[in-house]
């Protein structure tokens, strides 16, 4: 269960804001970038996706450039665990993690007005 209260959400909201809008809507990718797409709320896949291309030494998120294209939310039953994990790691990682939007990170699917 999440311990984090609403103003925790909203500090991370407004932080990973703050760190997209300063970004190229272009991704420069190297040799050392993965990329990852379809989680749908799955945090188990994520969490197992990390440690895969984890070394002891160094988490993935500095040896790699990680991409993440779309579909955070949706079906799985950690939508919000996903998202709010992806967009801390944004915030710590600006240069490393990359969140491109797919079609449930739209306002229309969302329900958002």
């Amino acid at each position: 269960q999440s311990k984090l209260t609403y103003n925790d959400h909203v500090d991370v909201l407004v932080g990973v804001k703050s760190v997209l809008e300063l970004e190229s809507a272009q991704v420069k990718c190297g040799v050392e970038t993965a990329f990852f797409g379809d989680l749908h709320g799955q945090f188990p896949d994520l969490v197992k996706w990390l440690i895969m291309f984890s070394t002891e030494e160094y988490p993935a998120w500095i040896n790699y450039r990680l991409v993440f294209m779309g579909y955070y939310v949706d079906r799985g039953k950690h939508s919000l665990k996903v998202i709010h994990t992806l967009f801390l790691l944004k915030i710590l990682y600006p240069k490393n993690i990359f969140l491109l939007r797919g079609k449930h990170e739209t306002k229309g699917i969302n329900g958002a007005k």
